[in-house]
């Protein structure tokens, strides 16, 4: 009887790790990878009404002025991004602060939570809350030139260059203020229409804006009457919004 007994214990017992063994088998092993993705903005810089590639240190004549200029140095700020989930849920990129000019005029953002995007939100500019801050680091460092050291606060914008059509043969834009009336960041809401900005780790998507660097001059500074801005001023708020009205979304490839 006893050795009955056993037969039927070791059984049990051989079934018992079987099935575990089995069991172990049977589960799936823990997703480490990681859940997120890269995006790229990239701002391509165009000249006038038919939108041709613009270059720096070349002569153009503006289209509504007929004004011959040259532009030498221009460099701004782009903030504040957020991007749209076609669910309607929305990621703030944090500490996005990026300085463009035309041949550093690609951002790489990572850390992106996967999904479809459908819109992006950007602050041309920087934010009240950075300007209150005083100096800081990164592209808001003051050494990259884009600080008022006479006031505290950013120039948004900086456009510099030369046209027979100033009285000193030079213009020199520099572009800020953050409190009303003279407000001189500009936000920008892009849909992407009918394309899908999907983000995962496997791929680099970029989203492509022209900006048109002849929108400074679409009224109502003309080069022969101002061709110098260092303050906070209705020109200046007036330049910049110009500029702003310049960014188009273009396309998005992955």
């Amino acid at each position: 009887m006893k050795t009955h007994n056993q037969k039927y214990i070791i059984m049990a017992l051989f079934t018992l790790l079987v099935f575990g063994f089995s069991s172990c088998e049977d589960k799936q092993p823990i997703d480490n990878s990681p859940k997120t993705g890269e995006v790229n903005l990239e701002f391509g810089h165009v000249w006038g009404l038919d939108m041709a590639p613009f270059y720096m240190n070349q002569t153009y004549v503006h289209p509504m002025s007929k004004d011959t200029l040259e532009i030498n140095l221009l460099k701004y700020y782009i903030s504040n991004v957020v991007l749209h989930k076609n669910d309607g849920s929305t990621y703030k990129v944090p500490e996005s602060y990026y300085l463009i000019d035309p041949n550093n005029n690609k951002v790489r953002i990572s850390g992106i939570p996967t999904g479809d995007y459908t819109k992006v939100d950007f602050l041309i500019g920087v934010d009240s809350l950075s300007n209150f801050s005083g100096l800081q680091g990164g592209a808001l460092n003051p050494s990259n030139g884009m600080f008022w050291s006479w006031s505290t606060g950013y120039i948004f914008i900086r456009v510099e260059g030369t046209s027979p059509q100033s009285s000193t043969g030079l213009f020199m834009y520099h572009l800020g203020g953050y409190e009303a009336p003279f407000i001189a960041s500009h936000s920008k809401s892009m849909s992407f229409g009918n394309d899908i900005l999907s983000v995962n780790p496997s791929t680099s998507p970029t989203i492509h804006f022209n900006v048109n660097a002849a929108k400074f001059w679409h009224g109502p500074v003309k080069l022969n009457d101002l061709n110098v801005i260092h303050n906070i001023s209705e020109a200046s708020t007036q330049m910049s919004k110009n500029f702003a009205d310049g960014f188009i979304l273009d396309h998005i490839h992955p």
